[in-house]
């Protein structure tokens, strides 16, 4: 087994509830944006060890700073995942209204509006195997993704 993943260049996993080995990744495997998969492409991106929306600290996700009319990050999915679920919320003191934008393969796909002193609330969006994934936050003010989770 050892042999066939250099050759092509994949990580083994051993996956022990069902004793099955894996060239690559395994069935079912979750990921975090800005945490195990970063950009590719980004402006105004950054993905702090922890960051605070509606006095909550959260991990496992990413922010974008607002100061620029458009901040945005891209990555490479592969048409490996199914869903990205995230919370997402103002941090810091920019409570102003502002647009996020979901893009998958170049296609505007979802646009959530955050509200002034609108809570965190949950998104869900069905990824449908896409090969790239454009996250875009309209100016202006800042705002977090938290556990955000690709499966």
């Amino acid at each position: 087994m050892r042999a066939i993943s250099n050759l092509f260049g994949e990580d083994i996993n051993w996956d022990g509830n069902t004793w099955s080995v894996y060239i690559g990744d395994m069935p079912g495997q979750k990921a975090y944006l800005g945490v195990d998969l970063e950009p590719y492409s980004s402006w105004g991106y950054d993905a702090p060890a922890t960051f605070s929306m509606d006095g909550k600290t959260y991990v496992n996700g990413f922010t974008f700073n607002g100061i620029w009319d458009e901040s945005y990050a891209i990555w490479n999915l592969d048409g490996k995942y199914k869903t990205l679920e995230f919370d997402i919320g103002h941090i810091g003191y920019f409570q102003d209204d502002k647009q996020v934008l979901i893009y998958l393969d170049g296609t505007l796909v979802k646009t959530i509006s955050v509200e002034g002193e609108e809570m965190v609330k949950h998104i869900s969006v069905p990824l449908n195997g896409a090969m790239q994934l454009k996250i875009a936050a309209i100016y202006p003010g800042a705002v977090g993704f938290a556990n955000a989770q690709l499966s």
